[in-house]
């Protein structure tokens, strides 16, 4: 019997540790949408990759994509640096063990639906990005032009924001290139705020509200906080977006 027992006991699944429950959660839910909701991906240059200031040699990709809702389209043009979903199932390991959450699975599922349903895990370095107005803080179903720099929607000298007509290749590029005038206030892909940041430690003074004098700052800080999750799975704007979440009783 005791034979038996022992037996049993090395065929048994090991069991995961919270942070691999969460991970496998994550992973689980992104696996189950094939497309991730991405798309901003549906034609990427592949063969060509473009640099952006601070950025360094990240695979940046231009992407064209159309958004068609309440019988209008619209062509957007814009540089992607996405991350993959294996990476941002770590980030989410990370991000729950920082929360100390309670049940690490759900808090993983919990985070990346989330993710998916803000913005695929899509991170725009710059150019304009294609919304439905009720999704970009406005309402109704009609599109608009959000123009991005460093995972953020901004308001840039191009002029583009808000816009409902069809802009140009040219455009989005200017827009690109164009000095930042407002840099509003969440930031992909947690779709975290300044006072998420604060919330996880961050010590930069990013400033409160869009249009403070700080909002360069607060650019900087999504871009380098991308680039380091993407090297190393911890993500201190998901970790302040956990930890609030966790704070207010919608994760576990």
């Amino acid at each position: 019997m005791f034979r038996i027992l022992l037996l049993g006991l090395l065929l048994a699944p090991e069991k995961l540790s919270a942070s691999e429950e969460a991970y496998a959660a994550a992973l689980a839910y992104f696996e189950s949408k094939p497309r991730g909701d991405r798309g901003m991906n549906a034609s990427c240059d592949a063969n060509t990759t473009t640099t952006f200031p601070g950025y360094g040699d990240a695979p940046i990709q231009f992407c064209v994509y159309t958004v068609t809702s309440g019988g209008a389209t619209l062509e957007g043009y814009v540089y992607l640096l996405n991350p993959t979903f294996e990476n941002v199932a770590r980030r989410i390991a990370n991000a729950c063990a920082f929360a100390q959450s309670r049940n690490p699975k759900a808090c993983g599922k919990a985070l990346a639906e989330r993710i998916v349903n803000q913005n695929g895990a899509q991170f725009p370095v710059a150019g304009v990005v294609i919304e439905k107005k009720v999704a970009a803080g406005g309402s109704g179903q009609s599109l608009v032009n959000l123009e991005f720099r460093d995972g953020v929607a901004t308001r840039t000298a191009a002029n583009l924001y808000w816009t409902q007509t069809q802009i140009t290749r040219e455009q989005a590029f200017m827009s690109a290139q164009s000095k930042v005038v407002r840099a509003m206030r969440f930031a992909r892909i947690a779709d975290a705020t300044r006072q998420d940041y604060r919330l996880a430690g961050g010590e930069i003074d990013v400033g409160q509200d869009p249009g403070d004098g700080k909002d360069q700052a607060w650019l900087d800080v999504v871009r380098d906080n991308e680039l380091e999750a993407r090297r190393s799975g911890r993500d201190v704007l998901l970790n302040g977006v956990a930890l609030r979440q966790k704070q207010s009783g919608k994760l576990p």
